[in-house]
């Protein structure tokens, strides 16, 4: 059996987000040096009164500390998402972690998400998924 670690990245109000990233690495460290085999970790937008930080970029910053273990988004929110730029930063991620990088995603359920982007929380899930496939 494998296991796997969540990562948060998502802080109450007033947090000091720049301190909570040694801690993040901190704990990947742990989990890596406790035989983890992935890190996850979670994506959302306008999370407010919750402060969260956008996990690629996140992911990009701890894969070096994890070296060898699995990394992935559980779940990147995909509609609201350009499938070509998605395509380009998960192969960059995969890059990274040494060709350990799982994409995942989802459709997501937040309105305030789908709102602020603009779209229907009932997209033509047909066209975004048939798009993203056709990006390789």
């Amino acid at each position: 059996m494998k296991v796997g670690l969540f990562i948060n990245t998502q802080f109450p109000e007033g947090f000091n987000l720049a301190e909570r990233v040694p801690e993040m690495v901190a704990q990947v460290r742990a989990a890596r040096d406790a035989g983890f085999a992935s890190l996850w970790f979670p994506h959302h937008w306008l999370t407010h009164p919750m402060q969260m930080l956008q996990i690629t970029p996140v992911m990009g910053y701890v894969a070096a500390h994890a070296q060898d273990m699995t990394i992935g988004p559980n779940i990147l929110i995909l509609p609201p998402l350009n499938p070509m730029h998605v395509a380009e930063e998960a192969a960059t991620l995969d890059v990274l972690t040494g060709g350990n990088y799982i994409l995942g995603v989802g459709l997501g359920y937040r309105q305030p998400e789908f709102d602020a982007f603009g779209i229907s929380l009932t997209w033509p899930i047909g066209g975004g998924v048939s798009d993203f496939g056709s990006s390789k």
